[in-house]
């Protein structure tokens, strides 16, 4: 698994990328690399069955090709979804280090040099003091934390969009994933209507169709919610992705240079210099993690 960082940088240098929704694109200055901070990035959708897993697997891939270190934590109560994905081997899970029944490393999947993978989350409302200084700490070592949550609308869900750096909302145009990633985002400003949200449309049939779709939610939001809602980007429906499923190989590895890999390479190139950029969620500006792994994986309780 080690040599797929190497393979993936090749690739990427290869690649012609296209700047998709290069209108909403995320501004990109540099800064230093000392000045860089875990950018903590939630993936959700209103429904199962989007693809959000996949791209969040894919993603990680990406960032890694691009030299970030990247922690995917899979927040499934149910099954380690991004491990079954990646092909990778199973670890303990997070409610088992809560119990004491593990240790932090017998947690961690390094699935390549840059990536790893924590699967589960705390089995109760209440982190111990303990649990969050080990969480926090692990965190502070990645450039970016992307948060594989079930699908759906939950208070533990919602708190996780509310205290991530970014929130990803990822969709399809077919009516029913529409009405659900719209009720998502109604259920999450709700709460705060200055939260951080993009919307990824996924398995479109074309350029066209992906607009389509994006603009009919953008319509809603901004209509009945009264907030504007930026578009991420948007990746076609490619046979190399449910082929990639089945083996069990990421479609980055196995298909480097199909219309899905292009795309999602430049979702990565759009995320890397947010981080550098420091567009850290206003509760760590300081690099203050204090509860920061409560708020994104743990019910809220308000």
């Amino acid at each position: 698994m080690f040599d797929q960082a190497q393979k993936l940088r090749e690739m990427v240098k290869s690649s012609s990328l296209e700047n998709f929704f290069s209108d909403t694109c995320l501004s990109c200055s540099q800064t230093p690399d000392k000045l860089k901070k875990s950018f903590v990035i939630a993936l959700l959708s209103g429904k199962g069955g989007v693809g959000k897993t996949v791209i969040t697997a894919n993603l990680a891939l990406a960032l890694g090709a691009l030299g970030k270190k990247v922690l995917i934590i899979d927040s499934s109560w149910e099954r380690e979804s991004i491990s079954i994905i990646l092909k990778s081997k199973f670890a303990k899970k997070l409610h088992n280090l809560q119990s004491g029944n593990a240790a932090v490393n017998e947690c961690i999947v390094q699935y390549s040099p840059n990536i790893k993978i924590i699967s589960g989350r705390p089995a109760n409302s209440t982190c111990t003091q303990e649990l969050n200084k080990k969480m926090e700490t692990i965190i502070k070592q990645n450039d970016f934390i992307l948060i594989d949550n079930n699908a759906g609308i939950s208070q533990q869900i919602i708190s996780t969009a509310l205290n991530a750096d970014q929130t990803i909302i990822v969709t399809t145009p077919e009516p029913t994933s529409v009405a659900s990633a719209y009720a998502l985002i109604k259920n999450i400003i709700a709460k705060n209507n200055s939260a951080k949200l993009q919307l990824l449309l996924n398995m479109a049939i074309d350029k066209e169709d992906a607009i389509a779709a994006a603009q009919k939610i953008t319509y809603m939001v901004k209509h009945f919610l009264h907030i504007e809602i930026k578009d991420f980007g948007y990746i076609l429906s490619d046979t190399v992705v449910p082929i990639s499923v089945r083996k069990r190989v990421p479609f980055l590895l196995a298909s480097p240079h199909s219309h899905a890999a292009r795309m999602l390479n430049t979702l990565a190139e759009k995320l890397s210099p947010a981080q550098q950029q420091k567009k850290i969620h206003k509760n760590r500006r300081k690099n203050n993690y204090s509860g920061i792994f409560e708020k994104i994986l743990v019910d809220s309780k308000s």
